[in-house]
């Protein structure tokens, strides 16, 4: 009798059975006290020879049998039930006997040692950072590694015996006789654990033999630059790899590796066949195409936490990709006369979208440093349907005209196309499909990279001649005008005919900005009359919209019930307030405060405050109402 961490006082009476032989914990108490291992089964889970009537019977049999010896013997007391955990195979879920035998292993002290040591220099960076310190830990525990399995299938391993006279060896050439005796030999029947095989890939496949030759495509390739893979073989494989290719090269395996999210089943849990929770990607395809699933996938991804998959997301994408489709089909059928030349922002509106586009370009470059591929969907997704399609095509529209000054025409046509070739190139790794289609259909110069995979990434630094941030801040306010005079017909019904009175508030800055382009605002917001002040007062029976700095307000005498607008002030104050608690809540949180990036807590910190001062001009406005 004796006592041990691994045993829990609270559970039953406290005492346990130990059988070293065939229970991993039991194996290690076994070790600390010194106990024998007495190995009672064959192969087959049958109690072999030695143990009296119970010799030959199976091993369910023989716990019947012993339960049933006790209660003859008068030994037994009582029965209670249990909940126990008990290993079961993934496959047939056959409850699994562990077993001593005979394995291989390898001995991981002098490996792990380099393989920290790439981590912790920096040498090897993980993406989230969190999970650097998961992998040092797993390392610093790892034990001996068992490679061998009694399966059918794998990496027979490379160890030969000779029975005749004793000689055994590892060969990497298969030997046909003993080289001690000329006797027959034969090869261990076992085979390498798949993870052995896998560690070995990153230089197994690029001509490796061994650490004193390096191939050619080695010295051209290696290290590799990333490995994106889940969190749960990090240590199964991502360690290995670093283990392996520091014994067998030298060198570490890749610089970078990117820990991505899992993708659950709608239910929350992982996907699998058993429980019928996945997905087919070829139905996925042919319902939302191959680059819809694509770029909906990634636009579920919110850094690094698992998501739930949602099909309906998936619809957006697919309409984004026919968005893409139907951009394009506007420029080519407004391309008559199109003569190829430099591009040449000549108006506001050129000017904001190809500095919109620098900045784009830019922000992408270091998103994808970051590996943050859900927010560069994002990014993509709003210039090139928010921006490039909903206002910039709609600014070019009335330059496309067949009454258009030619000279004008021609500008807007190049300008036109640049932006539409920067934007497919940036959205071709992610949908390469619709984007190639476009580059192949419309006269973009295709002598020096005939197809797109090929055509020069746009560079930052060459556009960051473009940014314009008066030219970006007088078109939002154009945007915004525009969005306020129209969103305030639909909101109460109104014709698009329908001329309306607006009137603008902004500061002095933004009130010359907007001056300078109320054409475009009256043109295309339809207003009998529009006024921008910095001193504008809030006009009779006029709905109000808050924007980014400018108040605008449309005036609705005799054309709406302004009871309604109180209750709409209402709803949208009470949705802010949620928003506001909520942001407030959140950063209040002493643990989100510690751990969050500065520049996040920054961000959140401006949403509120923006939250809390559109709460207080609503509560102004509703005043007003009465």
């Amino acid at each position: 009798i004796f006592e041990d961490f691994v045993v829990d006082a609270e559970f039953g009476t406290g005492f346990v059975k130990v059988t070293p032989a065939h229970d991993p914990n039991d194996w290690g108490m076994g070790q600390r006290h010194d106990l024998p291992r007495i190995n009672i089964f064959d192969e087959t889970a049958h109690v072999v020879e030695g143990y009296g009537k119970f010799s030959g019977m199976d091993r369910d049999e023989a716990r019947d049998a012993v339960v049933a010896a006790f209660e003859e013997l008068g030994l037994l007391d009582h029965i209670e039930e249990h909940a126990h955990s008990v290993m079961t195979c993934y496959r047939c879920h056959t409850k699994l006997e562990p077993w001593e035998s005979e394995q291989w292993f390898v001995a991981v002290d002098e490996l792990k040692k380099p393989a920290a040591a790439a981590v912790e220099s920096g040498e090897i960076q993980f993406h989230p950072a969190r999970w650097k310190q998961v992998y040092l830990d797993w390392l610093a525990n790892l034990k001996d590694w068992c490679i061998s399995r009694q399966l059918w299938w794998g990496h027979r391993i490379p160890m030969y015996y000779c029975d005749a006279c004793g000689w055994e060896d590892a060969c990497v050439d298969e030997p046909h006789a003993c080289p001690e005796c000329g006797g027959a030999i034969r090869q261990d029947e076992d085979v390498l654990d798949t993870w052995f095989s896998s560690q070995l890939w990153p230089f197994a496949t690029q001509g490796w033999t061994d650490r004193d030759s390096v191939s050619d495509e080695i010295a051209a390739n290696y290290p590799t630059q990333v490995l994106s893979t889940a969190r749960d073989i990090m240590g199964l494989w991502v360690a290995r790899m670093v283990m392996a290719s520091e014994y067998c090269t030298g060198q570490i395996p890749y610089e970078h590796v990117i820990i991505h999210p899992t993708v659950m089943g709608a239910d929350g849990k992982p996907m699998s066949k058993s429980r019928g929770n996945g997905v087919d990607p070829l139905r996925l395809m042919r319902d939302y195409g191959a680059d819809g699933m694509r770029f909906g996938l990634l636009m579920q991804v919110t850094g690094s936490q698992d998501l739930k998959f949602n099909e309906d997301k998936l619809v957006s994408s697919r309409n984004f990709a026919n968005k893409i489709r139907n951009a394009a089909r506007f420029v080519g059928l407004n391309l008559e006369g199109y003569e190829p030349g430099a591009p040449e922002p000549s108006t506001p509106a050129d000017r904001w979208i190809f500095s919109r586009l620098a900045r784009l370009v830019a922000s992408i470059d270091a998103l994808y440093e970051q590996f943050e591929f859900g927010e560069i969907t994002r990014e993509l997704y709003a210039f090139f349907w928010n921006e490039f399609c909903d206002w910039y095509i709609e600014f070019s529209k009335s330059r496309l005209a067949t009454d258009a000054d030619p000279a004008d025409r021609a500008r807007c046509q190049r300008n036109l196309m640049f932006v539409l070739g920067q934007a497919i190139r940036l959205l071709h790794p992610i949908m390469p499909f619709v984007t190639e289609e476009i580059y192949q259909d419309l006269p973009f110069d295709r002598s020096e990279d005939p197809y797109l995979i090929g055509a020069a990434w746009p560079e930052a630094q060459a556009l960051a001649g473009y940014v314009d941030a008066d030219a970006e801040r007088a078109i939002d306010l154009v945007c915004e005008t525009i969005s306020a005079v129209r969103s305030t017909r639909a909101r109460y019904r109104l014709s698009p005919r329908q001329e309306l009175d607006a009137v603008v508030k902004a500061s002095a800055a933004d009130a010359a900005l907007l001056q300078e382009q109320r054409a475009l605002v009256e043109g295309m917001a339809n207003t009998a009359s529009l006024s921008i002040a910095p001193d504008a007062q809030k006009p009779e029976a006029a709905a109000v919209v808050l924007g980014s700095g400018v108040e605008t307000y449309v005036v609705l005498a005799g054309l709406v019930d302004f009871e309604a607008e109180r209750a709409r002030l209402g709803k949208e104050r009470e949705k802010l307030a949620k928003d506001e608690a909520k942001l407030a809540k959140k950063l209040s949180n002493q643990g989100f405060l510690a751990k969050a990036a500065p520049e996040i807590i920054q961000k959140d910190r401006a949403k509120h405050a923006e939250l809390a001062d559109k709460i207080e001009k609503i509560d102004a406005q509703l005043a007003e109402l009465g």
